[in-house]
């Protein structure tokens, strides 16, 4: 059976445009002439387990306090606000955005902790400041592997000893294939959404 929430024929997508304008001097009558850079992300994964494909979303919202941390084990752990489990075999799409304010709220590591396929080494993180977003995206059949036990956690750590830090984060992957038998035999349109805001649990152990 699919786990967490099944819609049909639904997509998962995502959209991220930067735009970059410099003023290119030399006013005319008409105003100064400018020069653009636009770099543009617009991912669609249709439902399946292939290439351009994703079938299950996980996504969170917390608050951490200050040098708190809080893991992700991607595989067996993770429940949806219906208390369904959300098993992921591959991940496609990392998004963390810190919802808070300079001044007012901590900077946050993502640590790859055990799942380290989408870097180098278990203690590579990225720091992600108060307001800002991190994303990454691999749109192809392989993405980010997830290994059960060995290869399955990711970590959140608030930088500030005395300021909370507030967040959201989203998974977008596969489900793993024990899961995915009688979604993958029938309707392959399915696709399987998970949100909780407090299924895993908050340690103050900062990597």
């Amino acid at each position: 059976m699919s786990q967490g929430l099944t819609f049909s024929s639904c997509q998962i997508s995502g959209k991220l445009n930067v735009s970059v304008e410099k003023d290119l001097g030399n006013a005319d009558d008409l105003g100064n002439p400018t020069a653009e850079l636009a770099i543009n992300l617009n991912a669609i994964l249709a439902t399946g387990r292939g290439s351009a494909q994703g079938n299950l979303a996980y996504w969170d919202a917390k608050e951490l306090a200050a040098s708190a941390s809080q893991d992700y084990d991607l595989i067996g752990t993770l429940q949806t606000a219906f208390g369904d489990t959300v098993s992921f075999d591959r991940v496609k799409t990392i998004i963390l955005k810190n919802t808070g304010v300079a001044g007012t709220n901590g900077d946050i590591r993502l640590i790859a902790q055990t799942f380290n396929s989408w870097c180098k080494d278990a203690t590579d993180y990225v720091t992600v400041r108060a307001g800002g977003i991190f994303l990454l995206h691999a749109p192809d059949a392989t993405a980010y592997d997830v290994t059960a036990t060995t290869g399955d956690t990711i970590r959140l750590t608030n930088t500030s000893s005395t300021l909370p830090a507030l967040y959201q984060i989203g998974f977008i992957g596969v489900e793993t294939d024990s899961s995915s038998s009688e979604s993958s035999s029938s309707d392959l349109s399915s696709s399987s959404l998970g949100h909780s805001s407090s299924s895993t649990a908050e340690s103050n152990t900062s990597a």
